[in-house]
C-alpha cells in the first residue's frame, strides 16, 4: 500500500480512537489490539504513544535512564553539542537559535532542526510571491529520522524530501527582526503541536542573501481546494474532523497566548489525514496589536474598526470557515462588489454570509457564535474543538442521525467575489 495511504488510515484511527476513548485507556488499548486495519508493528507504536511509562533501563553508554526504546535524550544532547563547530549559518543570532532548539528538544530525533546549506536543495522552483514573503518548493536529502542508539549518530533518511522553502519580501532593517520572529514562532509552535506544518530547520539564498525557513511540504492540496471541489458533497465526517484538527491546532496556538491573526482556506493544509494550520507570519503574542492583515473576508469587526487582535479574531474566522464548509461558497460574494472598503463597512455594520437555510441546529448555533460581533460571546477554541469531538464521537458510535447535506446550495454558487479578496494583504480600511 502507498505510504501516504497508509498514514492517513492511521492517522484516521488515531483521531477516532482518542474521541471514543480519551479518558478509557483500558478500552483505548483494546480498541487497538482488536483493530484489523493496523499492522502489528502500528499496533506497538500506538500502544506506547498512549502509555506515558519509564522503562528502567539505563543507557549502555553513559547510564541515563531511558524513556523510550533505543534512544538516550543524554547521548543525543551530546552528540549535538559535538557537532556545533560543524556548521555556521552566518548570523549569530540564527545560530544560537537553531543550537538552543536542539538541546531543548534533543529527547526527540524528529523534532530536531538543522541549519542546511543551500547547496543541500535540488531541483528549487519559485512557486509564488505574497505580499509577506516569496515561496519555493525543492528536494531535500539527508534528514534526520531517527537515533542510531549503538552507533551514537542520527539515522538520515536517503530518500528525498519535499519541503517549501519561505523567505520574507522586505528589504528594509527590520528585514531579519521579522524572520527571526516568525522562525521563533513557527518553530516553537510546530515542534509542540501535531496540527502544525512542520519546520525542519534554516537555510539562506546565496544569490539574495535571505535566510530561508525550511518547512514540510504537503501535495495533497488546501482547504481553498477542499471546498471549491463542487463534485463531491463534503459528509459529515469530513466537517467535523476538519473541525476537530484545526480547533485543537488553534487550541494549542491560543493556550501558549499566540494568536495567528491570519486564518483562512488557503492557510489550512491536508497532510496524511490530518488537516494542520501553517503560514505564522502574521502571529504574535496576544496582547500585541499592530496593522490590519489578513484576507478580508475572514478579518473580525473589533478588528477593522480597532485594530483588536485577541484570540477571539481566529475564532471569527473559523465562524466564517463553518459557513464555507457547508456552502463551497466564497463568503459576501452576494454582495457583487470589488471595493474592499464597502465590504469591511458591511462587515462592521453586522453583515454576516447569507444563512437563510435550514441548518443541523447545533451547527448553525456555534458557526454563529463564532463570527458574533460580541466577542464575549464567542467560543474558546477548547470549546469549538470539544464541540466538533463530540458530534465525531456520535459518528463514530452511530449515534449522529442529521442527513447528509448534499449539493443544496446551487443557490449561492452564481455568487462573485472578487480575486482580491482570496490572498493575504496588508490593507488600512480608513474606518475610525
Amino acid at each position: 500500500m502507498d505510504v501516504n495511504i497508509r498514514s492517513v488510515l492511521f492517522n484516521n484511527i488515531i483521531r477516532e480512537m482518542k474521541a471514543i476513548y480519551e479518558n478509557d485507556e483500558f478500552n483505548a488499548q483494546k480498541f487497538i489490539q482488536e483493530n484489523e486495519q493496523l499492522y502489528p508493528q502500528e499496533k506497538e507504536q500506538l500502544i506506547i504513544i498512549n502509555d506515558d511509562y519509564k522503562l528502567n533501563v539505563l543507557c549502555i553508554h553513559c547510564q541515563s535512564e531511558l524513556f523510550a526504546k533505543y534512544s538516550c535524550a543524554n547521548c543525543i544532547q551530546q552528540h549535538i553539542i559535538d557537532n556545533f563547530d560543524n556548521w555556521n549559518s552566518g548570523d549569530k543570532i540564527i545560530d544560537t537559535m537553531i543550537k538552543y532548539f536542539q538541546i531543548l528538544y534533543s529527547s526527540d530525533p524528529t523534532k530536531i532542526i538543522e541549519w542546511f546549506p543551500y547547496e543541500n536543495f535540488k531541483y528549487v522552483v519559485k512557486k509564488a510571491e505574497g505580499g509577506v514573503g516569496s515561496i519555493f518548493i525543492a528536494s531535500l536529502s539527508n534528514t534526520i529520522f531517527s537515533w542510531d542508539y549503538y552507533n551514537k549518530k542520527f539515522m538520515r533518511d536517503s530518500q528525498p524530501k519535499k519541503v517549501v522553502l519561505k523567505s520574507l519580501l522586505a528589504s528594509n532593517d527590520d528585514e531579519q527582526e521579522n524572520f527571526f520572529k516568525e522562525a521563533l514562532i513557527h518553530i516553537t509552535l510546530a515542534i509542540e503541536v501535531e496540527n502544525l506544518i512542520s519546520c525542519y530547520g534554516i537555510t539562506k539564498d546565496p544569490e539574495s542573501g535571505k535566510f530561508m525557513m525550511v518547512l514540510e511540504r504537503q501535495d495533497d492540496g488546501d482547504l481553498r481546494s477542499f471546498i471549491n471541489n463542487t463534485d463531491i458533497a463534503h459528509t459529515w465526517r469530513e466537517i467535523f474532523t476538519l473541525l476537530n484538527d484545526i480547533s485543537l491546532g488553534l487550541y494549542e496556538i491560543h493556550k501558549r497566548d499566540m494568536i495567528h491573526k491570519d486564518l483562512h482556506p488557503g492557510n489550512i493544509l491536508f497532510s496524511n489525514g490530518i488537516w494542520k494550520i501553517c503560514d505564522f507570519g502574521f502571529s504574535e503574542p496576544a496582547n500585541k496589536s499592530s496593522e490590519i492583515v489578513g484576507v478580508l473576508p475572514y478579518i473580525a469587526p473589533e478588528v477593522l474598526l480597532e485594530r483588536n487582535y485577541t484570540s477571539a479574531a481566529d475564532i471569527y474566522s473559523i465562524g466564517i470557515i463553518m459557513w464555507q464548509l457547508i456552502t463551497k461558497c466564497n463568503p459576501y460574494g452576494d454582495l457583487k462588489c470589488d471595493n474592499e472598503i464597502q465590504v469591511a463597512l458591511e462587515i462592521c455594520k453586522g453583515r454576516r454570509p447569507t444563512n437563510d437555510f435550514k441548518l443541523y441546529p447545533d451547527y448553525e448555533k456555534m458557526m454563529k457564535r463564532c463570527w458574533d460581533v460580541n466577542i464575549s460571546n464567542r467560543p474558546s477554541a477548547s470549546e469549538l474543538y470539544n464541540f466538533s469531538k463530540e458530534n465525531l464521537q456520535k459518528i463514530f458510535k452511530k449515534e449522529f442521525f442529521i442527513p447528509e447535506l448534499g449539493n443544496n446550495f446551487d443557490f449561492l454558487k452564481s455568487t462573485h467575489i472578487s480575486d482580491i479578496f482570496q490572498e493575504p494583504k496588508t490593507f488600512s480600511t480608513g474606518i475610525r
